[in-house]
């Protein structure tokens, strides 16, 4: 089996002149999947899940070497060279974000921290067909402006956190390609704080909600030979639905007090993208992989979310995100130095799916650029350890929430860092 393992503006402009195959298909598929990097898609996606492929920025669609390719790509799972394969591990991110307007002084929200835990395993079942199971964290954000700033009416604190459960089976067509298909199903939690208006004091209100999403993701792996590998994935559209969401208020004037329910129920739906990847890796020589790949993705689906609420119609409104499709571009390399050791590193640059100068405080996105960098230690021909970190930074972006007007400029930055552990026997 061939197993290849492991910018604002135009990106790789040159990179024609650095790919010089014998064979005039790997000249055709490299020119038109690594040369014309325009972007990346953003929104509020996690794509970094086992720390191999977190090391190349998350470029595994074409690279069949571990577990994850139950997320990355389906139809790679069956072509992993050993029957039962295991990847487990976690990542974590510490987020930073500043807000400047034209009335205040700069506003530095608090520095946030989450972890994200995923887990892969995957079985060979007979010579043709593989099974498997992942589990991962696939969408997620989390602000907190504090109870002070200017757009405290609009939002004080906001969380997302999902994850998904996904049984996955694959099939060898041939020698040479594999097909497979997954299961996805979702389970989050929203919450929110914001300031409620009451003369020239405020109360705050509180949203809570959890709910579920189902889809599912096809991917297609084919090896042209030993050196070059081409992928493609796709994964479906999800609502997420909160059907037993709940508020309430606290902290209001006793003069307003009572124009409000002390507590109320609501329902909304939350659209979640689809996405479609096409990747291609190559081995240049036998230590080192490089791959490239391309995704689109469908943020438009998520135009807006509207909360209803049978307790109490005062509270039902509508929040306009209005995001557009993106496309998602990311490169990654890594070098065995030896049997025991594996360096690895990714870029990728991404367009913000919040069009001209639409932003949202809840999720303050931009451009953003990503540089990732790890090793891999072979302990035993069954057993690595894969460690790694990364820096993902949000180019200053002005903008303005035209739901409610809040206008001004914000920058995030991100660093990232995780573990894996790798079992295949």
């Amino acid at each position: 089996m061939a197993t290849p393992e492991s910018n604002p503006g135009t990106g790789f402009s040159g990179c024609a002149n650095l790919i010089n195959p014998t064979n005039p298909m790997h000249k055709l598929i490299m020119l038109l999947l690594l040369c014309p990097f325009t972007g990346l898609g953003g929104g509020f996606e996690y794509r970094l899940h086992g720390q191999r492929a977190g090391n190349m920025a998350g470029a595994f669609t074409a690279v069949s070497s571990d577990a994850s390719a139950i997320y990355y790509n389906p139809g790679a799972m069956v072509r992993l060279e050993q029957a039962f394969n295991i990847s487990a591990g976690g990542y974590f991110n510490s987020t930073s974000s500043s807000f400047l307007s034209g009335f205040n002084n700069q506003v530095d929200a608090e520095t946030v921290s989450s972890a994200m835990f995923s887990f892969f395993g995957s079985v060979q079942v007979g010579e043709k067909w593989s099974g498997g199971l992942g589990f991962y964290s696939p969408y997620g954000f989390h602000f907190n402006w504090g109870d002070e700033w200017e757009g405290r009416f609009v939002a004080q604190e906001s969380e997302l956190a999902m994850s998904s459960i996904q049984p996955t089976v694959s099939y060898a067509l041939g020698e040479k390609l594999g097909a497979g298909a997954g299961f996805i199903y979702s389970y989050g939690t929203w919450d929110q704080r914001r300031a409620v208006p009451a003369g020239n004091d405020y109360g705050e209100a509180m949203l809570t909600g959890d709910g579920t999403a189902m889809g599912f993701t096809v991917g297609l792996f084919y090896a042209f030979d030993e050196d070059l590998n081409f992928g493609l994935t796709y994964r479906s559209a999800q609502t997420f639905s909160m059907d037993d969401g709940s508020f309430s208020y606290s902290s209001l004037p006793a003069s307003v007090a009572t124009e409000y329910p002390a507590a109320g129920a609501y329902h909304a739906d939350l659209s979640l993208p689809y996405s479609l990847t096409a990747a291609v890796a190559y081995k240049f020589t036998d230590e080192l992989l490089t791959t490239a790949e391309l995704t689109y993705t469908g943020w438009s689906a998520l135009d807006s979310v509207t909360f209803s609420s049978d307790s109490d119609p005062a509270f039902g409104h509508t929040r306009i995100f209005d995001l557009d499709n993106s496309l998602t571009g990311r490169v990654g390399a890594s070098y065995d130095f030896s049997e025991q050791f594996t360096l690895s590193g990714g870029f990728a640059y991404g367009i913000s799916p919040f069009d001209g100068s639409h932003l949202l405080p809840e999720v303050p996105d931009a451009n953003k650029i990503l540089f990732t960098f790890g090793a891999t230690y072979r302990i035993t021909d069954r057993f690595q350890v894969n460690a790694g970190a990364g820096v993902e930074n949000f180019f200053e972006r002005q903008g303005e929430d035209i739901g409610t007007g809040l206008a001004g400029t914000y920058k995030t930055i991100r660093y990232m860092g995780g573990l894996s552990l790798n079992l295949a026997f």
